[in-house]
Order: structure tokens, then C-alpha cells, then sequence
């Protein structure tokens, strides 16, 4: 770890724009306010943010155009905040399908998405999120509900066993006879077993009648308990939450949902039956909006003050008007089979309104490349907020990743060079040689 920290520190001071101006940049000033940077790949990006949070920096919202993306700033940042503070670096994932399609998302998705905006809402300690652009477009349940729905079991708590089994299946989380996996919980007798997503390890609650008597983590693969803890935090793993208050609203604008759509009377009360069951089904996701008062959107959970550090505009803009466009599309082809479909934007941020809510924050926008000025005939972007600066306004860092060295080793694999570390030993060479110029 010193070395590469020492790699992307020296290369930084030495830079056009030193790490202290990177570090203001990304630091600097009250909402609304911008600054542009360049030359900072992934890792040094990471670097710079961990030194802002290390000099007292407000929270972030790390933008990315993908998952790909996502996954690397993610490693990035834990390795340079270290151990103590990486989790507080928070993954709140895009979801790959959109609500118009009867498919089954990925339930792992939904629990990272659901665990991020409950450390949000509830205020625990946070440095980071990160969001591809889809994620953050993505509307999600409100904080009040999800608030309603998750609960802290302590030792010596008095609850009531049925009311914790009731809250875990408005929850989301699946009954099963072992629990092995995350976002599932069992029963036997007197003992509760639950696996929230984020924890490392499954809980074991002891209840003795309605006094919680011990708290116990167990390994997953063979059930023993390991230790005993003082308290466990459960909360939702999916956003269509089955509690009574989301439900009466869900039946009755869903009911009226399918009429305005023209299905036949049979296929609506079928419809509205399978939601007042609290039953999750494949298609469900189509009809979040019926759930809840109004939606949020993950803006609505950030801590104050949090900046917005915008990650390579020309490939969020592609990304976000792909999973718009998406979304419409899929849309259109679910309202041509009359089937009961909620507007795009009761489901999604439009583009317009994300401008307006960047234009009144505290943003960094980082620029793989920075060009000035665009072409008389060029479209308007979808995001004019991601438009680069001139040129006087724009610090480049200079930092630079190890591409260049991650394609000479693979083409020394793929041509079964004799020695296929030979590129390593060469850049380490150079680095090495650099280090003691310095």
C-alpha cells in the first residue's frame, strides 16, 4: 500500500494542478458551486477523495457511468481509506432491468440498493456512495417506509416473536428451513434466525417468551454460533414493501391503473388479488409507484452538505440516455399490450430535473478527456451541466492509471512471450529509477 500511495502522490505534486488544488477542488465551497478537473483515472481519483475525507471533507456521491466503473472506484476507495473506514464506502448499484419487463431483477441488486439507502437514512457514518448514472436515475420507496419497516433487536429487548416474523416478510426477506444466504430468515421454537445483506455473517436471536435472551452470529455453512453480539439491524431488501398501509394504497391505484388501461374486469381483479395477498410476484416492480404516497430518488437520503463528483461526462450522458430510452421503449411495448403501466417518470428522474438538482449542488465534474467547445450542428447534450469549461478553468492533475502497462502484459500473454512479467520488471525499473530522481 505505501508504495502505490507513494506512486500517486509524487505524480500528483508533481503535476500541473498540485494535490492540494485537487483536494480543494473536490472540497471546495457551499452548494451551488463546480470545479473541473482532469488527469485523474480511477485510482487517483480514490486517492484524492480519501485525502479530502482524511482533511475533514463532507461526504461524497461518486457518479459513474457503469458498473464496471463502479466496481473499481469502489476497491479504489477502500484501499486508500483503509480497513477502519471501508464501510463507509457505500455501493448502490443500477438495476440491469427496467419495471416494464416481467422479469425477476436481481435480488442481490435490490438488497445492496435497499442496505445503502438504510445506512443513509438512518445516518450511519458515511465517506462515499457510489452510483453508476442508471442507479441514480432510478426512483426508490421514501425514507419514512423504509424506516417503518426495518427495526434494531437488542438483548434484553421485549418483543413480540410473531410481530418480529410479520416484519421480516413485510421486509422482504424469504422464510427458509436453513438460513445460508443473505436477505432470507428462519424460526424454530424460540429462536429467530436472520441474515441481513450487509453483515458478514447470519444472527441467531434467543428469545426466552417475549425477553430477547442472546444474540449470536453462526456460520452459514455448518450453523454454529460463533460470538455473541449486543444488537442486530433489520431492514428491507426489496422496494415493494407488503405492510398494510402500502398495500390498501397499492390495490386501490392499481385497480384503478388497470381500468384506465382497459383490461377486462376478470384480469383486474386477478391483478389487484395477487398484490392484496402481500405475495411478492414475478412484475411487481411495474407497479412500485402504487405503493407509496411518492417515490425519492437517492438525493432525497444523502447526508448535507454531500458533493457530487461527476465521473467522465461524455459516457454518463451515453449511459443515461440509454437507460432512458430503454425505459421508454419498454414502456411503449407494455402499453400496446393494454397492460396497466405507470408513466416513465413515476419510475425515473428525467433528464431535465437531474440538471436542475446538479445546477443547485456542489459538484466536481472529472474529465477522462477535456475538450472546449462543440461543433455548430451538434445535438444538445442530455446533461448541459457536464459541458467542459474553457481552458482557464479547468485543472488538470496529470495523474495517469496503469493501462498502458495492463496491455503490454496481456499481449505478452497472449503471444506466450518467454519471460511474461517482462513488462512488470521494466515499469518497476522506471518506477524505481523515478523514485530516487525524486
Amino acid at each position: 500500500m505505501e508504495s502505490a500511495t507513494f506512486s500517486l502522490a509524487r505524480q500528483l505534486e508533481h503535476a500541473p494542478a498540485d494535490l492540494k488544488r485537487v483536494v480543494a477542488a473536490l472540497s471546495q465551497g457551499e452548494a451551488p458551486s463546480r470545479a473541473d478537473l482532469a488527469g485523474l483515472p480511477s485510482g487517483a481519483l480514490a486517492f484524492a477523495l480519501a485525502a479530502a475525507l482524511r482533511a475533514g471533507g463532507k461526504p461524497f456521491l461518486a457518479v459513474v457511468p457503469d458498473t464496471a466503473a463502479a466496481s473499481k472506484l469502489e476497491a479504489d476507495l477502500a484501499f486508500f481509506l483503509g480497513e477502519a473506514r471501508a464501510s463507509e464506502v457505500l455501493s448502490f448499484p443500477a438495476i440491469e432491468t427496467t419495471p416494464f419487463v416481467d422479469i425477476a431483477p436481481d435480488r442481490r441488486v435490490a438488497m445492496d440498493r435497499l442496505t445503502a439507502l438504510f445506512h443513509l437514512a438512518h445516518g450511519l457514518p458515511t465517506s462515499v456512495v457510489v452510483a453508476p448514472i442508471a442507479a441514480l436515475v432510478r426512483k426508490v420507496p421514501p425514507a419514512a417506509a423504509l424506516k417503518r419497516a426495518s427495526t434494531t433487536v437488542s438483548i434484553g429487548d421485549h418483543i413480540d416473536r410473531g410481530d418480529l416474523i410479520t416484519l421480516l416478510g413485510i421486509a422482504g426477506y424469504l422464510r427458509v428451513p436453513l438460513v445460508e444466504d443473505p436477505g432470507t430468515f428462519a424460526v424454530r421454537g424460540a429462536v429467530v434466525d436472520v441474515y441481513p445483506p450487509r453483515s458478514e455473517l447470519p444472527f441467531r436471536i434467543e428469545l426466552d417468551d417475549d425477553l430477547v435472551a442472546a444474540i449470536k452470529t453462526f456460520s452459514p455453512e455448518d450453523q454454529r454460533t460463533q460470538q455473541e453480539v449486543e444488537s442486530v439491524l433489520v431492514h428491507p431488501v426489496r422496494d415493494t414493501l407488503l405492510g398494510p398501509e402500502e398495500l390498501m394504497l397499492a390495490k386501490e391505484r392499481v385497480s384503478d391503473l388497470c381500468d384506465h388501461a382497459g383490461m377486462p374486469s376478470s384480469k383486474r381483479r386477478q391483478v389487484v388479488e395477487d398484490i392484496g395477498t402481500g405475495r411478492s410476484f414475478i412484475g411487481l416492480d411495474a407497479f412500485l409507484p402504487a405503493f407509496y404516497d411518492e417515490l425519492q430518488t437517492l438525493f432525497a437520503f444523502l447526508p448535507k452538505g454531500t458533493r457530487i463528483v461527476l465521473v467522465d461526462p461524455p459516457a454518463l450522458e451515453r449511459e443515461l440516455a440509454d437507460e432512458l430510452d430503454k425505459g421508454a421503449r419498454e414502456r411503449e411495448a407494455r402499453v400496446e399490450q393494454r397492460s396497466p403501466t405507470f408513466a416513465l417518470d413515476k419510475h425515473y428522474l428525467p433528464a431535465a430535473t437531474l440538471e436542475k438538482v446538479l445546477e443547485k449542488s456542489a459538484i466536481t465534474v472529472v474529465h477522462a478527456v477535456a475538450f472546449h467547445g462543440k461543433p455548430e450542428d451538434e445535438e444538445p447534450t442530455g446533461l448541459p451541466i457536464l459541458t467542459p469549461p474553457g481552458p482557464d478553468a479547468l485543472l488538470r492533475a496529470g495523474a495517469t492509471d496503469q493501462s498502458a502497462l495492463a496491455s503490454e502484459l496481456h499481449a505478452a500473454r497472449t503471444a506466450h512471450a518467454e519471460d511474461t512479467l517482462a513488462p512488470l520488471a521494466s515499469w518497476l525499473t522506471r518506477f524505481l529509477e523515478e523514485a530516487a530522481a525524486r
